[in-house]
């Protein structure tokens, strides 16, 4: 603003004064434009790729914990991880779910889903963190946790049947958060 006042009060002709106003606001669009869509493909470029196989007509919270040695060995299929959910919704994964960008899609009935919902599902990344717990050997053990939020409790996308799936989502959520802390209280000390 400074630079600008000072270059009008100046000596100069009018037209460079103006040429050095508004050349740097109009290159400025379109170079920040061309960022965002660069640092945009190279998220997506370098997301880890993750496929969830979930149950038909599942609903609630799906539970990754990982690394689980135990666990679901680490699947790759077409440049994806390929985690399946049993009924429970609960999967111990051997493997590790990065954090930042998610690239993450579905499978329902051998039906690939792209995005956050399709017909009659709504999937909702809701969040994760780390624990400890003693594994019994006096040595505690970390694990992290993602959630993933899966309502397929209505069949058409109406206002009302909207409303009641945007009204269970916050049970559901915390939902997971007591299963997690009974799984916790489980383990053995």
């Amino acid at each position: 603003m400074i630079g600008t006042i000072g270059m009008f009060t100046s000596r100069r002709e009018i037209r460079e004064k103006l040429l050095w106003v508004l050349v740097p606001l109009l290159l400025w669009f379109p170079c920040m434009l061309g960022f965002l869509t660069l640092s945009s493909l190279v998220k997506k470029a370098t997301a880890q790729k993750v496929q969830f196989v979930i149950p038909a007509n599942f609903n609630g919270c799906v539970s990754v914990y990982f690394p689980a040695p135990f666990g679901q060995k680490k699947k790759i299929k077409e440049g994806r991880e390929i985690i399946e959910v049993p009924e429970s919704g609960i999967v111990f994964y051997s493997g590790e779910i990065e954090d930042g960008y998610i690239d993450w899609n579905y499978r329902v009935n051998n039906e690939l889903i792209e995005g956050n919902s399709a017909h009659h599902m709504t999937f909702y990344p809701s969040g994760g963190g780390s624990a400890q717990f003693n594994a019994g050997n006096n040595k505690p053990m970390s694990y992290n946790f993602r959630h993933l939020l899966v309502l397929s409790n209505y069949t058409n996308t109406d206002e009302d049947s909207l409303n009641m799936v945007l009204e269970s989502r916050d049970s559901i959520i915390q939902q997971c958060f007591i299963e997690q802390k009974d799984l916790i209280n489980r383990q053995p000390n």
